[in-house]
């Protein structure tokens, strides 16, 4: 089983939400339909998961897996095609990233095109998240969990307005910092003060691949070498 080439139904509602369609959480794998939990409390602890370091890759996928097909005893899978699947669930509906070749670009845009600047961390802007959510929509996500999908969630924090905590960090992050003079010393110095409060580590959206492209690398090596995996 492969991401690309899987036994699924390729017509599942992946792609960005419309309010024309039904949120079909459903996938077809070896003739048996797959039922997904896409709330986005489960969505986050999948995040929260894939950085424990506490778990193997395989420990990782056999609990994905299971968080993520809420009738997952129906079907046996490999543990290889469970990353498989895992993989293409979250490239389909969580990350949203397409099989489709990206147009080629110039060389001198390739390398910021290909690292977007991070502008929210969705663990560690969780009381701003939060905050904001009651603010603008009078929501408590607490209240919310397991009835939310994932892309309204998605839906209604990129809608957050201006006046919301959340928005005011992300302006702090990504607006300029003006050139110091003896009129706005004060200023700069807050707003640098303000950026290195609310500083976030670089973007970890490849690690999730990477954990699914390093298990497959470790059962090749097993199969060829006849080594152990974990």
């Amino acid at each position: 089983m492969t991401r690309k080439n899987s036994d699924t139904n390729q017509n599942a509602r992946s792609d960005q939400m419309k309010l024309t369609d039904w949120l079909d959480d459903t996938l077809i794998v070896q003739g048996v339909e797959l039922k997904l939990d896409m709330a986005f409390d489960n969505v986050l602890r999948l995040f929260e998961l894939q950085k424990d370091k506490d778990f193997t890759d395989t420990e990782k996928i056999e609990q994905m897996f299971e968080m993520l097909v809420i009738n997952c005893g129906d079907i046996e899978l490999s543990i290889y095609d469970k990353s498989e699947l895992v993989g293409f669930i979250f490239d389909k509906f969580i990350l949203n990233q397409e099989d489709e070749e990206e147009p080629e670009e110039d060389d001198d845009n390739q390398e910021e095109s290909s690292t977007p600047k991070k502008t929210y961390d969705l663990e560690k802007d969780a009381d701003l998240i939060f905050a904001s959510f009651l603010m603008d929509y009078n929501m408590d996500l607490f209240e919310y969990q397991g009835r939310l999908h994932w892309k309204k969630f998605i839906a209604l924090l990129t809608g957050l307005s201006e006046r919301t905590p959340f928005k005011k960090v992300i302006e702090i992050r990504t607006c300029d910092v003006p050139e110091r003079n003896k009129h706005n010393a004060k200023d700069v110095d807050k707003l640098l003060k303000l950026k290195r409060l609310h500083k976030l580590d670089k973007p970890s959206v490849e690690s999730i691949n990477q954990t699914f492209d390093q298990l497959g690398a470790a059962f090749i090596a097993s199969a060829k070498g006849g080594g152990k995996h974990g």
